[in-house]
Order: C-alpha cells, then sequence, then structure tokens
C-alpha cells in the first residue's frame, strides 16, 4: 500500500506544483504584485489599513522570529521527523542497509519542493494585495490554506480550477495520512506486540474521533489553536532533541571507540 501511495503521489505532487506555481506566480506578475520581492529580498510587508486609513509595514527583522519557527516546524513536519514517519518507513528496508544517501537525497527534495513552492504562495499573497483583498495577510499555514489561497482563485476567476486542483491535492495527500498512521501504528505494536490490523483500526478510529471535533462550529478556533501549538512548540521541542539525540547521543560510546577523530566528532 505504501509503495502504491507513492509511485502515484510523489510524481503527482510535483506535477500539480509546476500548475499550482505557475497559475499563481503569473497573476502576481498580470497585476505587477510584490509578491516576488516579499518572499525573496524581505521586502516591507504592508498589513491591512486600519481604522486611521494609515498602511503599516511589517518589517523583516519584526517577524524574523516567526518566520524561522515556521520554517523549522515545517521541515520537521514534513520531514517526519518528529512524527515517527520515517522510522516507520525505514522498518521495511533490510538489515543495515545504508540510509545516508537517502536521507541526503530525501532532505534535498523537500527543500526545493518547499522553496519552489513558496514562489506560488507568494505570488497568490502579491495578487490579493494588488487587487485590495484584505486576505493577503492570512501568511500562516492554516490561513493560507483555507483564506488566502481561494481568495486569489476566487478573486481570479480561476475557482473552478483551484477547486479541482485541490481535490487532487487531497487525493495525493492521503500517502502523507497513510504515513502518519503508520509512524503511530509501528509504535503500537513495538510496544504491544497485537496484531498489525488491530493496531491499524485502533489508532484510525482514535484519530476521526479526535479530529472530528474540528468539524463542530468552534472547530475552526481549535484547529487554529492546535495548529499553533503543535507547530510552534511540540514539533520544534521534538524534532531538536530527536536530531541532537540521533546525531550526538545515539550509540556515542560505540562509535567514540573507533578513532581519535570518531571521539573528537
Amino acid at each position: 500500500m505504501i509503495e502504491v501511495s507513492a509511485i502515484i503521489s510523489v510524481p503527482l505532487r510535483f506535477l500539480l506544483l509546476i500548475i499550482f506555481v505557475a497559475q499563481f506566480a503569473g497573476l502576481n506578475s498580470s497585476v505587477s504584485g510584490d509578491g516576488q520581492a516579499w518572499y525573496l529580498s524581505g521586502k516591507a510587508f504592508p498589513l491591512p489599513l486600519h481604522g486611521s486609513g494609515v498602511q503599516e509595514y511589517k518589517q523583516f527583522s519584526s517577524t524574523a522570529k516567526t518566520l524561522f519557527s515556521d520554517a523549522y516546524g515545517m521541515v520537521f513536519f514534513s520531514l517526519g521527523v518528529c512524527c515517527g514517519t520515517m522510522f516507520a518507513y525505514g522498518s521495511y528496508n533490510r538489515t543495515r542497509k545504508p540510509v545516508i544517501c537517502d536521507a541526503v537525497i530525501i532532505s534535498i527534495a523537500d527543500l526545493l519542493f518547499s522553496f519552489v513552492a513558496g514562489f506560488g504562495v507568494w505570488g497568490g499573497i502579491g495578487y490579493l494585495q494588488k487587487v485590495g483583498v484584505n486576505a493577503y495577510d492570512q501568511t500562516n499555514s492554516v490561513g493560507l490554506v483555507f483564506v488566502a489561497m481561494p481568495a486569489a482563485a476566487v478573486e481570479s476567476g480561476y475557482g473552478g480550477t483551484f477547486g479541482l486542483l485541490c481535490f487532487t491535492l487531497w487525493l495525493s495527500g492521503l500517502d502523507s495520512a497513510v504515513g502518519f498512521v503508520e509512524g503511530a501504528v509501528t509504535n503500537v505494536i513495538d510496544h504491544t506486540q497485537c496484531p498489525r490490523w488491530q493496531a491499524a483500526l485502533g489508532v484510525s478510529v482514535a484519530g476521526m474521533i479526535l479530529t472530528t471535533t474540528f468539524t463542530t462550529n468552534w472547530g475552526w478556533i481549535l484547529f487554529d489553536i492546535v495548529e499553533h501549538y503543535i507547530s510552534e512548540y511540540i514539533i520544534m521541542s521534538i524534532g531538536l532533541c530527536q536530531c541532537i539525540a540521533v546525531g550526538w547521543i545515539f550509540e556515542r560510546e560505540s562509535t567514540s571507540r573507533r578513532s581519535t577523530g570518531h571521539r573528537k566528532s
């Protein structure tokens, strides 16, 4: 199931990325927007007009902390470092399979995908700001997906195309859901030795019950709060601790006995 999902959805993601970037970067260019300047040069980002009618600007230096924390959180999340995804996938490899090259390829591919996607995202933001739609200030992950990008699609008259794109992205994103479920299932099996189908059923039902709360009237607020604290605190703290543990603590004694160079490193 994992192999089939990866074979279908991975190439599909890159195809949709090209379409997404072409459409929204093109919208930004069509109105001479500043999306790419905000993305690449750190140009001052304008906030919506307040009661005074004076346009305020948010400098890069004042938002650097938020930008970098969001970036770290997205890297950890997309690579599955703190979610157990790669551990679950790695358990299907043969024993002592070399993984350093695979890890480098996956990390670089993820970096390039995110970097290219930024042109489309900031293209949409630049377009919204230029045509006077205040949804352009929705620059966090939840606001971008559910407010800014749909607003740009509707405003530009490409609502139907964007809807099809979102549906297709949802299909290709199923393998991400499989990965996160697999990470939890693998841990349950390791600790309880229960059959895989029972662990998968339990994790899936628990996830369904928890996420159903997001469909209530106050689900949007709850979802925004949960996403904020998971991204800002839990993912970053666990991800950093995991990187330190694997990079400097795991098998430290046996590695240091190999040579003086190993010990110093």
